[in-house]
């Protein structure tokens, strides 16, 4: 296939592939890199080998590049602590000989690394004590989304606690 040929392909086919990604990700840059590994996929094969479908094939290309991502990204989750796991891991930090100023220490510390959001519903939860009920009042957001966003704030935290003590 000619050079320009992949270039028409290229200028046809980038912004619904992006939109692909964008859909599935909701995150500008993300679909961005995985758009643009799609068509360096694309530009490599397509070279290599004859096609009869160069549309259909960018799409399966496309395909397995998200699917590549999805595996790379749940590879490297780490198993979210709930409530009880977090208070355990604070008695745990007590118990060997750290007072609760230390734990807010480490606390103030990691809270900064984490998003926004998050920072802001595991402090209201774990340095203000309001429960899930009272956050969702005070930030006028369902009962779903605090938790959710609670459970991914302490998944981050424990990997940032985990890799700060290797």
């Amino acid at each position: 296939m000619r050079q320009e040929e992949v270039a028409t392909i290229y200028q046809h086919n980038v912004e619904k592939i992006y939109r692909f990604f964008f859909y599935k990700v909701l995150d500008r840059e993300t679909a961005e890199d995985l758009t643009s590994t799609t068509f360096l996929t694309f530009a490599k094969k397509i070279t290599e080998e004859e096609v009869n479908s160069p549309q259909s094939y960018l799409y399966g290309i496309a395909k397995n590049v998200f699917l590549s991502f999805l595996k790379g990204k749940y590879k490297a989750q780490i198993e979210p602590l709930d409530n009880e796991e977090f208070e355990a891991l604070v008695e745990e930090t007590v118990e060997r000989g750290a007072d609760e100023k230390d734990i807010f220490d480490v606390l103030e510390e990691l809270l900064p690394k984490i998003p926004a959001k998050q920072r802001e519903i595991i402090s209201l939860r774990f340095v203000d004590k309001l429960t899930i009920e009272e956050i969702c009042t005070k930030l006028s957001k369902d009962k779903n989304y605090v938790s959710t966003t609670q459970r991914r704030g302490l998944r981050a935290l424990k990997r940032l606690l985990y890799s700060k003590r290797n």
